[in-house]
């Protein structure tokens, strides 16, 4: 499985495993964007008996390819642990283990700033005899939020706290913790995600005055996550295919409002209002039609 992002964002996030556990790792968050996919990656764990095993995990995280400025996004993430038959086979044997079940607590520095990423593991029946047990974890990462355009997020895996409760066939559990580290050598980046300017949406209205022979267009322009715009707006008064007048006006509050005189002959007519867009905001544009008669 492979993980991957849009942008320059990489994470580095982790589940590794204990023998029928699991285990995640840390995560470094830097700058501005990852992507939804999955890796995997090798952890060493000190089991119980059986001293340190290298298992492999699969981790996969539903993060957004691209991430818009100003929005926030919280990656759900799973861990899938494949224990090899002769591993299990000796947890079952020596442990007389049934079921598996557990938590992990994983560091997560986004930023500089370390927070806890619990990921957990439901009771799951250990498999049978002479054959592979599989894992699952879940969890999610803390909200990501999308700085400026062109920003990257880092996520870089490192150890974690695994908490691992085993079952005998009576049901009852034996807890033990199981250090997890990542296996030397291996490069833990996990994808990228971009953050990208939010999108915009321009509705405009135009009135017609008769009396005045005088046309007011009013443009309104909203960004797709509810952030301010700024910038201008360029409005094309048309009568068919032909441009009459063309004005150009900023935006106060998320409007600009544009007039035109002198608009008598009768037919019918487009006001047209194009947002320029800003350093945070794509461009957009729509339009309204009147008759004059």
């Amino acid at each position: 499985m492979t993980l991957r992002h849009s942008a320059r964002a990489r994470l580095r996030t982790v589940a590794a495993g204990t023998v029928l556990g699991l285990a995640a790792a840390s995560a470094s968050i830097v700058g501005t964007a990852p992507s939804a996919s999955a890796a995997t990656l090798s952890f060493d764990c000190t089991l119980p008996l059986l001293g340190v095993q290298t298992f492999s995990v699969d981790i996969s995280h539903s993060a957004p390819s691209q991430l818009p400025t100003g929005s926030t996004t919280t990656p759900d993430v799973t861990a899938v642990l494949n224990i090899p038959a002769g591993i299990a086979d000796a947890m079952r044997t020596f442990l007389s283990v049934e079921e598996v079940a557990g938590t992990i607590q994983s560091a997560v520095s986004v930023d500089g700033v370390t927070q806890a990423v619990p990921l957990t593991i439901p009771r799951t029946d250990g498999g049978d005899a002479g054959e592979p047990a599989v894992l699952t974890a879940t969890g999610a990462l803390a909200p990501i939020t999308g700085g400026d355009p062109g920003d990257v997020i880092e996520v870089v895996a490192g150890n974690q706290d695994v908490a691992m409760t085993l079952y005998n066939a009576a049901g009852e559990g034996t807890p033990f913790a199981v250090p997890c580290t990542p296996t030397a050598g291996q490069d833990l980046a996990m994808g990228t995600i971009s953050v990208v300017k939010a999108g915009s949406s321009t509705k405009v209205a135009a009135s017609y005055s008769a009396k005045r022979d005088k046309v007011t267009g009013t443009a309104t322009v909203k960004a797709s996550n509810g952030i301010a715009t700024t910038g201008q707006v360029k409005f094309i008064l048309k009568k068919g295919t032909k441009t009459l007048k063309t004005v150009t006006r900023a935006l106060r509050n998320g409007k600009a409002t544009a007039s035109f005189l002198r608009v008598k002959k009768a037919g019918a007519y487009t006001l047209v209002a194009q947002y320029a867009g800003s350093d945070r905001v794509k461009a957009s544009s729509g339009k309204d039609g009147f008759r004059v008669r």
